[in-house]
């Protein structure tokens, strides 16, 4: 029983001890500061414990850390896109349908100018 615990222990350690890095793509093509500021110091943290993350966004880290790579989106993808009227229709019980599809057409919209830029 003692060398079944001790080659258990030894197979665990042997785990740990060989992690690799990873190579991390994140992708972030919405405009909105609060999204970026929410991602961006774990992406960053991942690169500063050793792995190479690519970052595609709007905004860019001015003193990014090694493994860190940036690919700027022009800062005019996907604003003025959504019209805020059709979230003050007077059908409540159609708004949940109509927020579907806006997000559907916001997001197939936001994917093909993101795939189709220089980034």
């Amino acid at each position: 029983m003692c060398v079944w615990k001790g080659f258990c222990l030894l197979a665990l350690l042997s785990l740990v001890v060989s992690s690799e890095s990873l190579r991390i793509l994140a992708i972030f093509p919405v405009p909105s500061m609060s999204h970026f500021k929410f991602f961006h110091p774990i992406v960053r943290k991942l690169a500063e414990n050793g792995h190479s993350v690519d970052v595609i966004s709007p905004f860019d880290d001015k003193e990014p850390p090694k493994g860190y790579t940036n690919y700027l989106l022009p800062a005019t993808t996907m604003t003025d896109t959504i019209n805020l009227e059709d979230f003050e229709r007077p059908l409540q019980f159609l708004f949940h349908y109509i927020e579907f599809f806006v997000l559907y057409n916001m997001g197939k919209e936001n994917c093909n100018t993101t795939l189709h830029s220089s980034a």
